[in-house]
């Protein structure tokens, strides 16, 4: 992570602050349990990091280790 500002959170105002600093909480937990339920192999942690209308698409990933064929 770089620093590109001097202030860790950019809002100003008191309820701006509440906001911001907990949506960077739930985006950490999300990724926590992202992370967690993929190294203990818990579909239902790894599945809860995400919102219910998700559509994860790989393909561009996939793509990348894919062998050529010659």
């Amino acid at each position: 992570m770089y620093v590109t500002t001097q202030h860790a959170v950019s809002a100003v105002a008191a309820g701006a602050v509440t906001r911001e600093l907990r949506d960077r909480v739930e985006i950490t937990d999300a990724l926590y349990r992202f992370g967690l339920g993929q190294d203990l192999k818990d579909g239902e942690l790894f599945a809860s990091s995400f919102a219910e209308d998700a559509e994860l698409d790989f393909r561009p990933a996939a793509a990348a280790w894919v062998p050529s064929r010659r």
